[in-house]
């Protein structure tokens, strides 16, 4: 292209930085991101965009982290889809605690996080065993107006269930009922489960007439 004298934008770059990025090259594709400062051709949201998740995909989260440092120099605003892609990659590498660290960075910054933004968080710090930061991140969610869905809630009941920390099971079934979302079969069967392992077998009947009376059917193992 270049030998045809025809000149490369911005355009151009971020589709060739997307392949490579996307094929996994991410060396190629950081050759052609200093090609392109070079040749006075700076990038806009999106190539920081394509660069930041490029980087997470392949797990180096802390260059992420750095371009997108330099993406706020720069005087870029970063995008609440760039910010959710940091958030993935620091929770894919298993350190939910940085990510957390990031969402109040970006919230700093004027970026309002959603629901994906905290279901990504929350489910990082489930994959660490840490339910009771997870729990705060429900807790944040719904604050700002956001109501987790019946999986959300489900995969923190369930952990503190396997956990036999059932106390903390059952006022995670009164939040998720008080916020108007329902229990389903899998929210019941982590309590009966629960209740089964800590020998309380009388609460362990109590959820599953209930879980009969919502017109479920229990795996009864008990």
């Amino acid at each position: 292209m270049i030998e045809r004298n025809l000149k490369p934008d911005v355009v151009t770059y971020n589709t060739l930085i997307d392949g490579f990025c996307k094929a996994g090259e991410i060396e190629k594709a950081k050759e052609l991101w200093g090609d392109m400062i070079s040749r006075n051709i700076f990038p806009n949201h999106v190539s920081y965009c394509i660069l930041i998740n490029g980087f997470c995909s392949m797990g180096h989260v802390s260059e992420a982290f750095r371009l997108w440092d330099q993406m706020v120099e720069d005087g870029i605003n970063p995008t609440l889809v760039t910010c959710n892609t940091v958030i993935k990659g620091y929770c894919r590498s298993g350190d939910a605690a940085k990510a957390d660290e990031f969402l109040g960075k970006m919230i700093s910054r004027g970026v309002v996080p959603d629901s994906i933004t905290y279901n990504t968080l929350i489910n990082g710090f489930i994959g660490e065993d840490n339910l009771d930061k997870a729990f705060v991140c429900i807790s944040n969610m719904e604050d700002r107006g956001l109501v987790p869905d019946v999986i959300t809630y489900n995969v923190i009941l369930n952990g503190f269930s396997k956990q036999g920390r059932m106390q903390e099971a059952e006022l995670v079934l009164r939040r998720m009922i008080k916020r108007g979302v329902n229990p389903d079969r899998s929210t019941y069967t982590s309590l009966i489960n629960g209740h089964v392992s800590q020998d309380n077998l009388k609460e362990a009947f109590r959820f599953h007439d209930e879980m009969l009376q919502r017109g479920f059917i229990p795996d009864d193992k008990f």
